[in-house]
């Protein structure tokens, strides 16, 4: 397929839009709740009071805002959701007319449940990686986020956190971000560009380290299985293990000593090069059957 011919202009505006609007519909799902928050300590306000009163309203508005972040983070995405799929059927559309055609996907039962662990591993490796190499002390943002996203109901977490919000971020990062990078750019270029966004859009080093290293595996199982089910899938492996790790005591076994930590961050390790070499294989007997 030839390369599409663009401004450079209409190309960013639409590499942006899709990322824009979901931020849009946050801050104003994250302003209205805000403003309910307020409206109902303005009426406890002493009218003879002084600054430190209003102060005081401030703070408590921004604490019971990072106290919702969870709901006010599912209910943008399922928000976000019919609006991206709008989104993704039009530019299918546009692919289609500039003579683009995309492979036939390959959702395989077997193979998603197999993505989805993929994912969990994926996660489980990464953040041990991190743990381990203290770079957790650089920057005391991540335990911020975490504390602030984990906090709440493991049942809400896990829809808002671990189902909306990987299924919407798949839709821009993958779906439509990634792909029209590859048709202005070599895909290995796009593959590092995409991966780059969507590490950097997490907000702090710590997440934009472990966000670039999935994001390279989410491509990665999206060009061979051609569908964005899985890398949906293994977006939703991937946080819904990070989640149960904070939120309950199913896994602590493995963080008991530095010993069983380093054993289990290896053998994920392991296991990671062991799924895509049965990937390749997989991919290889495609080939020859066809």
């Amino acid at each position: 397929m030839e390369k599409y011919q663009e401004s450079m202009g209409k190309r960013i505006w639409r590499l942006a839009y899709p990322s824009l609007t979901y931020t849009a519909i946050t801050t104003l799902v994250g302003t209205i709740v805000t403003m309910i928050v307020v409206m109902g300590m303005v009426g406890q306000l002493d009218p003879t009071a002084g600054l430190e009163q209003l102060e005081n309203l401030i703070l408590g508005a921004e604490e019971e805002y990072y106290k919702h972040m969870v709901e006010i983070q599912g209910l943008s995405a399922l928000l976000t959701l019919p609006i991206l799929m709008i989104y993704l059927r039009k530019d299918r559309e546009r692919k289609a007319e500039i003579g683009f055609v995309s492979p036939a996907p390959e959702r395989v039962p077997v193979w998603m449940v197999f993505v989805t662990l993929f994912g969990a591993i994926a996660s489980y490796a990464g953040n041990g990686m991190i743990s381990l190499s203290g770079l957790y002390q650089v920057s005391d943002e991540y335990d911020k986020i975490a504390e602030i996203m984990y906090q709440g109901n493991v049942v809400l977490e896990l829809v808002a956190l671990a189902i909306l919000t990987p299924i919407v971020e798949e839709l821009i990062f993958r779906g439509l971000m990634y792909t029209q990078l590859t048709e202005f750019m070599k895909k290995k270029h796009a593959i590092i560009v995409a991966s780059l966004i969507f590490g950097l859009y997490h907000g702090n080093f710590l997440q934009a380290v472990y966000a670039f290293a999935l994001g390279l595996l989410m491509i990665y199982v999206y060009e061979r299985f051609h569908t964005l089910l899985a890398p949906i899938l293994f977006h939703i492996g991937a946080n819904a293990l990070g989640i149960l790790i904070s939120e309950t005591s199913i896994f602590d076994f493995l963080f008991q000593t530095e010993v069983m930590m380093y054993t289990t961050v290896i053998v994920s390790s392991l296991m990671i090069i062991g799924v895509v070499w049965l990937i390749e294989q997989r991919e290889q007997k495609k080939w020859q059957n066809n």
